[in-house]
């Protein structure tokens, strides 16, 4: 997987570079190219601190205590005719937590066809369309990501199918061979398919369905992970909300086992440049199931069944430039302690300012 991620890379790269001297053909709805940046910083203080791990914090959405780099990124796109292509490359703290270990730094890169006005194909590694948060904060409303935006898969790789039912509904569909750190045995890949429905451009709904054939505490079992989400946005007021079920299918070896996640958020607009919101959110994972499937390195405790809530105020005085202040509490519905280096810290608390420009 690592080689064909890597000669897909090369390929996004050369197709778009191929075709950048046609970026002033008068045909401009079909032959362009554009670059993208993003870079985001972040100061982070906990009540508890884990060391041991690094950025692999079960539950640190701001890795590290202290100031560090949370992500930075550059993307390059293209289009000729019917063909297009992205390639993105990252560092950071976010990128080394969430997305393969030994390939950290590439957060996309596919080659896709429009096969009609309404079909498009798309092959390599792409942002999934689980969850509504995203490991770049500046398209967050929160600077710290929530428990189940933290567990969402970022990315997959494979390939991918949209199409575009009507004007306000997008269906998709995934043959996905790896998702974030975890890469998927051979010959049985995984299966997705969504539905998005957009009402004008205030109401969007999610519904999504992950299906995996896995081996989780050397065990072969096939796991269903269910997703939906709404976001709503109005002139002043922002409303989102995610839900989130995985089931490990009861078998002849071991009986079904589930999580569920979720989280939903208000934020308001007190004035054009400033906006205060919080968040509530909520993660019962007894049997490590999110673990299992998103993390390649061991952590310290696979299991976690934890609840909080964040405030945050947010100051965007360009339309590529934003601040914000988050503070989050945290704590256990259980014994289980959040972190490895004190086994009594069953309550957390996190308190970040992150710093984003996007260009």
């Amino acid at each position: 997987m690592k080689h064909i991620l890597v000669i897909i890379a090369a390929v996004c790269l050369c197709c778009v570079t191929a075709h950048a001297l046609g970026i002033h053909d008068e045909d401009s709805t079909t032959r362009w190219i554009e670059l993208d940046a993003s870079l985001g910083v972040y100061a982070a203080r906990y009540s508890n601190i884990s060391t041991s791990i690094g950025v692999h914090d079960l539950v640190g959405s701001a890795p590290r205590d202290g100031i560090h780099l949370n992500i930075i990124s550059g993307s390059i796109r293209g289009r000729y005719d019917a063909v297009y292509a992205a390639l993105t490359l990252q560092e950071g703290d976010y990128a080394r937590t969430s997305w393969m270990n030994d390939m950290y730094w590439l957060q996309e890169a596919y080659v896709g066809v429009h096969v009609t006005q309404d079909l498009h194909i798309e092959v390599g590694a792409f942002s999934s369309h689980l969850g509504i948060e995203s490991m770049i904060l500046s398209e967050n409303h929160s600077g710290i990501i929530s428990l189940p935006g933290f567990f969402d898969p970022n990315y997959f790789g494979g390939v991918k199918l949209r199409y575009d039912i009507s004007s306000t509904v997008e269906f998709q569909a995934d043959v996905v061979t790896s998702f974030n750190g975890y890469l998927l045995e051979e010959g049985m890949p995984a299966l997705t398919s969504g539905i998005t429905w957009t009402k004008d451009s205030s109401v969007t709904l999610f519904g999504n369905v992950f299906f995996s054939r896995e081996t989780i505490n050397q065990l072969d079992k096939s796991q269903i992970y269910l997703n939906v989400a709404a976001t709503i946005e109005l002139p002043d007021v922002h409303i989102l909300g995610e839900l989130n079920y995985a089931v490990e299918v009861p078998d002849g070896q071991a009986t079904g086992q589930a999580m569920v996640s979720g989280f939903a958020g208000l934020y308001y607009d007190i004035a054009p440049m400033v906006m205060l919101g919080a968040r509530a959110e909520f993660v019962v994972d007894p049997h490590g199931i999110l673990a299992d499937d998103r993390f390649l390195n061991d952590l310290p405790y696979r299991t976690l069944s934890a609840g909080g809530a964040t405030a945050t105020i947010a100051y965007k005085p360009l339309s590529w430039a934003m601040a914000r202040i988050d503070v989050r509490y945290l704590t256990t519905f259980n014994q289980q302690s959040l972190i490895e280096t004190n086994p009594d810290a069953h309550q957390r608390t996190e308190a970040a300012l992150s710093i984003d420009f996007t260009l």
